[in-house]
Formats: structure tokens, C-alpha cells, sequence
């Protein structure tokens, strides 16, 4: 019998420094899914933000849950991020369409 082991690659570092680009480099060169974490606490924010209060219990509680099952979870978060990058894509496109129209070089 074989025993996979799970390996978490954390990399840390300041703000600006190239930590996105370097977790994209060495995902694609050690097949791994990257999943950045500024993407996580949007999630609990979207998700824990209610009537203007963060609801700390909830948190608690979910935080505990995702420790206890974390694939259980994992897709649900990969929706979210799929999501995410979707619409940041035509945020981007329409920015530069905007921009583009309202170049004084058209």
C-alpha cells in the first residue's frame, strides 16, 4: 500500500514583492493548484459579513469545520475563486475597452 502525502507550499513575503508570481511559477512547474490567500479572506468576508457585522461566531465556528474537512470545502472555495478571477477578467476588459474609447489617439 502507497501513502500519498499532502504538500502545502506557503510562501511569504511584503507587499509587492512577487509572491503571486512565484506561487504561479512553481505551481505550473510542480503541477499544483495555487490557491492564494488574499482570496480566502475575501470569501469570509462575502460570506460572514452580515447586516454590517462580521459575524465572529460564525468564523469560529466555520473555521473549525474547514480544519475538521477541508475537501469537503475545497470546491465550494474553488467555485468561489473561479468566480472571482471571471469577473475581475471582464472587469479588466471593460476598463481597457473604456479606456481605449476615451483615448485621445483614437
Amino acid at each position: 500500500m502507497q501513502f500519498q502525502i499532502a504538500i502545502n507550499i506557503a510562501i511569504n513575503g511584503t507587499c509587492a514583492s512577487g509572491k503571486s508570481l512565484v506561487g504561479k511559477i512553481l505551481a505550473k512547474k510542480l503541477k499544483y493548484k495555487l490557491i492564494d490567500s488574499s482570496f480566502f479572506y475575501q470569501y469570509f468576508a462575502e460570506r460572514f459579513y452580515l447586516n454590517n457585522t462580521i459575524q465572529i461566531n460564525e468564523i469560529h465556528l466555520f473555521k473549525n469545520e474547514i480544519i475538521a474537512r477541508p475537501a469537503y470545502y475545497l470546491p465550494e472555495i474553488e467555485f468561489y475563486l473561479q468566480k472571482k478571477e471571471s469577473q475581475e477578467k471582464l472587469q479588466n476588459g471593460f476598463r481597457n475597452f473604456k479606456n481605449s474609447r476615451n483615448s485621445k489617439y483614437n
